[in-house]
């Protein structure tokens, strides 16, 4: 939807299906916090989830299974999502299937104060790209926990470095 003023958005236990984005968020606030919880998103071509600008985001307990045929693909992307304490980020229970380049990728997106971005209980698996494969990537981002988390690197990159886990910068990781 595209509107001047969007706050606290909450999608929960829909089935999404194809396009480029399964879901897309943009908001600079950081107070608001996003919700997308208990969805099933199919076939989207280059991202399942994109949240881009500052504020919270709760993606919990949703299966994001991306079009095979695009190899450079990104279950869920966050960037540029700095949320204001007590907020904070909480990635948790989700299942990631036919990825492309990288199942989790976090750029410049730190959360404040005391709080800490939440990351656990996830399962990533099916890569395709050819030059290398990340199950989470952190770009640049701090105040973040990262456990619990199943990641299957099933498919051998022709070319490239394949991580689980990749930090790039970032602090309190």
């Amino acid at each position: 939807t595209s509107s001047t003023i969007g706050n606290n958005h909450r999608v929960d236990s829909s089935t999404l299906n194809a396009g480029n984005y399964s879901v897309y968020t943009s908001n600079s606030t950081g107070t608001n916090t996003y919700y997308i919880l208990n969805n099933t998103m199919n076939n989207a071509y280059q991202y399942g989830a994109f949240l881009n600008n500052s504020h919270a985001i709760k993606f919990n307990n949703n299966i994001v299974n991306m079009r095979g045929i695009n190899t450079a693909t990104y279950g869920l992307y966050i960037i540029n999502n700095n949320p204001t304490a007590p907020n904070f980020h909480e990635i948790n229970g989700n299942k990631f299937t036919n990825i492309g380049y990288s199942g989790i990728y976090f750029a410049t997106s730190s959360n404040s104060g005391s709080t800490m971005g939440q990351v656990y209980n996830n399962m990533i698996s099916g890569f395709k790209y050819t030059s290398g494969n990340v199950g989470i990537y952190n770009a640049s981002s701090s105040r973040w926990n990262i456990w619990h988390n199943s990641i299957n690197l099933d498919f051998a990159s022709i070319s490239g470095t394949n991580n689980c886990i990749y930090l790039n910068n970032g602090n309190n990781i």
